[in-house]
């Protein structure tokens, strides 16, 4: 079932990313929080006021796979400038033994954890896996890659944009 997923809901979202939620109301972007594997709770506001990159991804998805070395490597050469990272799991039957292992593979230190309510794939408008989200620091949305549309250069110039908005 999950092969035929896997080679089905991409044909059927490809072009599909829309417009992220609007912001809160009270100046900052959509709220959201998930729960990662290692048990901690991660959201908007902790920590505030940093540039954050959200890649929502599945362990299964070959289109996730060819992206985490990009996201990884972008994340990694803007770490020390206070960029942050979170992988929340697309699929909500995934393990915390799958993402450890995720987490090892692609080199990926920061936080992984599993959205089972969609309620931060919801606040984001996210349609399928393989979408990442790049915000400033009041958590406004500066970019939003669409399934598979996440390149090098286009990640890094996004966040470039969040870092100097957040400044």
């Amino acid at each position: 079932m999950r092969r035929l997923l896997a080679l089905l809901l991409p044909l059927a979202l490809s072009g599909c990313a829309g417009e992220p939620a609007p912001a809160s109301g009270d100046g900052e972007g959509p709220a959201w929080s998930f729960t990662a594997i290692d048990g901690r709770t991660y959201s908007r506001d902790e920590p505030r006021g940093n540039a954050t990159v959200l890649f929502f991804m599945a362990t299964w998805c070959g289109s996730c796979r060819t992206k985490a070395p990009v996201v990884a490597d972008v994340v990694d050469d803007f770490r020390e400038q206070g960029l942050r990272a979170f992988s929340i799991g697309f699929d909500p039957s995934e393990t915390a033994e799958q993402l450890r292992a995720w987490q090892e593979r692609y080199d990926q230190p920061w936080p992984h954890g599993v959205d089972p309510a969609l309620r931060v794939v919801r606040a984001f408008d996210v349609r399928s896996q393989s979408t990442v989200v790049v915000l400033d620091a009041q958590g406004h949305v500066v970019e939003h890659f669409g399934y598979g549309q996440v390149t090098d250069a286009g990640l890094r110039r996004a966040v470039e944009r969040a870092l100097a908005s957040s400044a």
